[in-house]
């Protein structure tokens, strides 16, 4: 399987890393750099499979790499995401100017760009039984209740993100969204393990717990099914 390859170019090194640590616990690889001179020598060298750059960078601003971008004809079919000001039209303009194939306005939903990102390429599943998702979700113990998110899911469970770490074998009930279903789901849970007690554990997986599903309605497995079965993967 062929992990995806997505270069982000941004003059905000924040920014680089917020987007490097969401988009790697997507499963994929991230390359990066902060200015538009390195964006070309990149694509040349290392050919990734979707750029994410600002519309403002050094050297080269992204409005110009675009243009070079989809004129060179071993570079043209890179799917290309620009990033602008929110709320700026005159930036929005250039960066449809210039070629590129969506754009997302500052600060980013993640959600927004990861939507944007299946519909350029497909990302697909780093095992065969674990399938990534974004979701923002629920939980609880009975005592209280927690926010986390969900970054993989399989047919008998997830694994959810987040600082709030129960015990191994606590009960938990859950509520989250996915795009196969216009409701929540609602499933029963059972904490299997956690990320602080596994020796070996993949580097885009960050604090969180691996959940199994010890009940979930017949309308929630087949939303889980439906999910699973459009062959590319984040809502």
């Amino acid at each position: 399987m062929n992990t995806r390859k997505i270069l982000i170019a941004d003059k905000s090194i924040f920014f680089l890393e917020l987007v490097k640590s969401f988009l790697k616990k997507a499963g994929c690889q991230v390359l990066s750099t902060c200015n538009g001179q390195d964006v070309l020598k990149i694509v040349d060298e290392l050919c990734p499979d979707l750029i994410i750059m600002d519309l403002d960078l050094p050297t080269l601003s992204g409005e110009e790499c675009c243009k070079r971008l989809k004129a060179n004809v071993d570079a043209k079919d890179i799917p290309i995401i620009i990033t602008v000001a929110r709320g700026n039209e005159r930036d929005m303009k250039k960066a449809v100017a210039a070629g590129c194939d969506d754009y997302v306005s500052k600060p980013v939903d993640k959600i927004d760009l990861l939507r944007k990102i299946k519909q350029l390429i497909d990302l697909v599943a780093r095992e065969e039984a674990r399938f990534p998702i974004y979701s923002k979700l629920t939980y609880d113990d009975g005592k209280k209740v927690y926010d986390g998110e969900a970054y993989f899911i399989s047919r008998g469970g997830m694994f959810i993100n987040g600082p709030n770490l129960l015990p191994v074998g606590s009960s938990l009930s859950l509520r989250f969204s996915i795009s196969s279903a216009e409701e929540l789901i609602e499933a029963e849970g059972k904490v299997a393990w956690k990320t602080e007690n596994e020796e070996t554990i993949p580097a885009h997986v960050t604090t969180g717990m691996g959940i199994s599903f010890v009940h979930i309605s017949d309308e929630g497995k087949e939303a889980i099914e439906a999910y699973i079965s459009q062959g590319n993967y984040l809502i």
